[in-house]
């Protein structure tokens, strides 16, 4: 087919593509979507894809500062700065290696048009509906979003929650595990298990505000972008990728991970002061169309191909 460049897409890709365009004698990107942490994959294959990644290939795309810095390229503590989607143009040598973070984007207009149809009102009362969407999964933190929901609930009755998502990969005792608490908790008049949905900017646009309360860093965060996106205000646990898309108290609010109860003083904060709510989404809206767009994606993307192809 006469490829001049493999750019692979996922840990399993990395590999088998990898060695694959190296046989070739092929230049490869390794583009790189999740943390290369202990706390997410075997301790073996965490020291076996570092090593890989500066054998295979000849670029790294990260999609936050936070992933790439899993892969042992440096760190602020080591006095190497990692490099950024804005500050670069054709990529960094850090440590010999050529690296770039390339933040994902989205189609913003998908989500405004979801707004346009949306059901609900865009303003945020006692009635509001506050959601956490993502896979059901211990370390995406449902049962903590339960437990702030549980404290929220006391002062705002009239709030209803949404847990957006179904349970894969093995995760079924999970979801067992949660729907027991929600019972546990008394909740079940006022949270709803909505399982999968395939319309999930739909579903962010019937929210007045999208919850993230992952309980170990995210590699980068796409529903938080999503839900900003969408104009709603988001708060989301302060670890991983997330403070590269959030400005606390500006953009959305951040707060500690594994945490209930300052996750249920963010969301009684945008409860009692639905003006601030209002305008803290809307900044994130415009900080998404200056930010996060799929459109300076691609053509970020597309600069690593013009040094691989064109400048080689």
């Amino acid at each position: 087919m006469r490829i001049d460049l493999v750019h692979t897409n996922s840990l399993k890709s990395d590999i088998i593509g990898g060695f694959a365009g190296r046989l070739c004698g092929l230049p490869v990107i390794w583009h790189v979507r999740d943390r290369i942490e202990d706390d997410y994959l075997p301790r073996l294959a965490v020291r076996v894809f570092r090593v890989l990644a500066r054998m295979v290939p000849v670029f790294v795309i990260a999609n936050s500062s936070a992933t790439l810095a899993t892969l042992g390229f440096g760190s602020a503590a080591q006095g190497i700065a990692i490099p950024s989607d804005i500050e670069l143009e054709q990529g960094e040598a850090v440590e010999d290696q050529q690296v770039r973070v390339v933040h994902d984007g989205l189609d913003v207009e998908t989500c405004a048009r979801a707004i346009t149809h949306a059901t609900g009102g865009p303003l945020i009362g006692l009635d509001s509906r506050i959601g956490l969407i993502g896979r059901l999964s211990r370390w995406k933190g449902q049962h903590i979003f339960l437990r702030a929901a549980a404290i929220v609930h006391r002062e705002f009755p009239c709030a209803r929650f949404q847990i957006i998502g179904a349970a894969l990969f093995g995760q079924e005792a999970y979801e067992q595990e949660i729907r027991e608490l929600c019972t546990e908790l008394g909740l079940n008049s006022v949270v709803e298990f909505t399982g999968f949905r395939s319309d999930i900017h739909n579903a962010i646009a019937n929210l007045e505000i999208v919850v993230h309360a992952s309980i170990t860093g995210e590699p980068f965060g796409q529903v938080i972008v999503e839900g900003m996106a969408s104009g709603k205000p988001v708060i989301a646990t302060n670890g991983g990728g997330v403070p590269e898309i959030i400005e606390d108290g500006v953009t959305g609010l951040l707060v500690p991970m594994n945490d209930a109860e300052k996750l249920a003083d963010a969301i009684r904060r945008l409860l009692t002061d639905p003006h601030e709510a209002q305008q803290m989404g809307l900044r994130g809206l415009e900080h998404v169309r200056r930010h996060f767009t799929i459109q300076q994606t691609a053509r970020k993307v597309e600069r690593v191909y013009e040094k691989l192809c064109i400048g080689a």
